[in-house]
Parts: C-alpha cells; sequence; structure tokens
C-alpha cells in the first residue's frame, strides 16, 4: 500500500534462487518468480511461481480471479476472498535476503542511474560478520490467511559467510526501485557433510505512473458454483455401501 501510494502505477519484476551444495551430491536449485503489476484504483494482478505451483490473482473493484498452475480460472466476490494479502507477499520477498544478514549490514551511496525513466540513487550493500549491532530485524512476518511454509531451522543455525550487491531508491519517492543481491552461508551440523547455501535476490519496478489496465480474464467459472457441483467423493461413489435412509435406521432399531 505504501509502494502504491508513493508510485501511483507501477510493474514489478522479481526472481529468487537458493542454491545447495555438498561436495558427495549434485547442486540443488531452486528458482522461483514473482509479478505484481497494481493501477491507481487498488487493482492488482499478482504471480508467485516455483518450480512446483503457480498462482495467479487478479484482484478488481468487485471480482476476484484466481487460478493455481494451468487449472480453470475462478471467479469469486471480492468480499468472499482473503485476497489481499497476496499483493503484500510479492512485496515483502525482497527483503528476505537482507533478513539473513540484517545485522553487520551497512550501504554506501555510488552515484545514481536511471530506472523506469526516473532518477535512482544506487547503494552498493556491504557486510561485516564482526559487527553486531542489536539493530531491529529488517521484516516483519506478513499477517496473511495463505498457507505459509514452516520457518526453516538452517536460517537460524547456518554461519553468515558474505553478501554482496546494490540497492537502487527511487530519488523523488523514497521507493526501491531496484535491487541486485548475491548472499552465502555454511550449514554444518555434527555428524553431516557441510552444506554451503547460495542465495539470490534481484527485482526491478517499471512502467511507475503509468497507464495500467488489469485485465478481466475470459474465461472463468463461479467459484461459489463450482464448489456446489463438487462432490469429493465421486470417484469413489460407487465402491462405498449405500447410506440407510431415515425409515431404515428406524425399521432397524
Amino acid at each position: 500500500a505504501v509502494v502504491q501510494e508513493r508510485l501511483g502505477t507501477f510493474k514489478l519484476q522479481a526472481d529468487s534462487a537458493i542454491e545447495l551444495i555438498q561436495e558427495s551430491k549434485p547442486p540443488f536449485l531452486q528458482q522461483d518468480h514473482y509479478e505484481l503489476t497494481a493501477d491507481l484504483q487498488g487493482n492488482y494482478y499478482a504471480l508467485l511461481q516455483t518450480p512446483h505451483s503457480k498462482i495467479e490473482l487478479s484482484s478488481l473493484p468487485e471480482y476476484s480471479f484466481s487460478r493455481i498452475n494451468d487449472g480453470q480460472v475462478h471467479r469469486a466476490l471480492k468480499r468472499e476472498m482473503a485476497d489481499e494479502e497476496l499483493a503484500d507477499v510479492v512485496v515483502a520477498s525482497r527483503l528476505g535476503v537482507f533478513e539473513l544478514f540484517s545485522r553487520g549490514l551497512s550501504f554506501t551511496r555510488q552515484g545514481s542511474e536511471m530506472i523506469a525513466g526516473r532518477e535512482a540513487l544506487k547503494f552498493v550493500v556491504s557486510w561485516t560478520p564482526e559487527k553486531n549491532d542489536e539493530r531491529a530485524a529488517l521484516t516483519q512476518a506478513v499477517e496473511t490467511s495463505l498457507p505459509k511454509a514452516l520457518r526453516g531451522k538452517w536460517r537460524e543455525e547456518a554461519e553468515r559467510k558474505a553478501l554482496e550487491g546494490a540497492v537502487w531508491l527511487d530519488r523523488a519517492s523514497g521507493v526501491w526501485s531496484k535491487a541486485e543481491l548475491e548472499g552465502q552461508l555454511l550449514l554444518a551440523e555434527e555428524g553431516m557433510e557441510p552444506m554451503t547455501i547460495k542465495v539470490t535476490y534481484a527485482f526491478v519496478i517499471e512502467g511507475i505512473a503509468e497507464r495500467v489496465e488489469i485485465e478481466i480474464p475470459k474465461n472463468w467459472r463461479n467459484k461459489k458454483l463450482l464448489n456446489k457441483q463438487l462432490d469429493p467423493l465421486a470417484f469413489f461413489r460407487e465402491h462405498m455401501p449405500e447410506e440407510e435412509s431415515e425409515q431404515q435406521e428406524k425399521q432397524g432399531q
């Protein structure tokens, strides 16, 4: 909401990756992608995509349109869905890397560049492991009704090794308009082969104060009607014993 208040319309695109490296095993790499488009009326389109799933949501004045993976688009009255938090999840993801290195973090001004046709101040990120100033955490938990993964234990136990990159602040609004970050951690537990963890995050905001239209999907089903039609036991129905009527139950008694 704060970003939208300062920028008006905007389009955010972000990519994050986590790579796990052990000498005896092939490396594991997961790459995720985020998109968020917002207009002046508070409507938005959000996309969260991982190698395992994809969630899309178009939030419009009266209705919300949602789709999981490549399935059917569902339409529901906006008041019947707790969807406002999905946009917050996309925006909050930009602080995920910084949270790991919040102690010992510092920024150095290094000129300016043009981002989305606007002047942005560039700050180089540096991290000093010896510096522990007990500063407050950089992120706060996003209050949402959406399913949330359990917080990984490795985030507390891994040893921070390095963080580098840069962030750009839109000069007129003070909003982050771009970031390129890469961090490295080491997880070494007793009886376990040491694991190097590399995390990267990059995002850019475009289309600031430009004309934006959130498109209404062409083909959709009413979610409320769809739920009435679904029978969760349909596949097993023919193999289940017949249910007795109230009259049959009384006769049996």
